[in-house]
């Protein structure tokens, strides 16, 4: 499915996962594949980094609870920022702010 892409969530981390990366942000993907597409993984001997791209901000909190949510589940940890493009927080942060803890 092709996206206009005129936002994003970028997700990085430096946590070392019991899995690959690519198999979280294909969780992630079937999560938000009605409204968003990872357009971006990379995986590194430092961390990793899981890009989405969406259309409009009011799809955005969605987008970011399912990507919460998956993250949660994987087990990741602190060492996981997600930026929407307003705003730059630890998963922690981002799980408090929208209920998730």
């Amino acid at each position: 499915m092709m996206i206009a892409r005129d936002e994003y969530l970028y997700i990085y981390s430096t946590d070392m996962l019991d899995v690959d990366p690519r198999s979280l942000s294909a969780r992630i993907a079937e999560a938000v594949e009605d409204v968003a597409e990872v357009i971006t993984v990379e995986v590194t001997d430092t961390g990793w980094r899981i890009d989405l791209a969406y259309e409009g901000t009011a799809i955005g909190r969605y987008v970011l609870i399912e990507a919460l949510k998956c993250l949660k589940q994987y087990g990741c940890t602190r060492l996981t920022t997600l930026d929407n493009g307003r705003h730059r927080r630890t998963l922690p942060d981002w799980l408090g702010r929208v209920g998730l803890t």
